[in-house]
């Protein structure tokens, strides 16, 4: 679905940003930390 949006020209791809957070083990926080780092970018 992002994809097709990028390919049809919703946004200019020189503004995408992607930010990847991994871990194998479970509890490290990555949703915690996700969603933080996406309301810091809309402030």
């Amino acid at each position: 679905m992002a994809i097709k949006f990028f390919e049809e020209g919703g946004i200019h791809m020189t503004k995408c940003k992607v930010i990847a957070l991994a871990n194998q083990k479970g509890g490290t926080a990555k949703t915690t930390t996700t969603l933080n780092l996406g309301i810091r970018q809309l402030q």
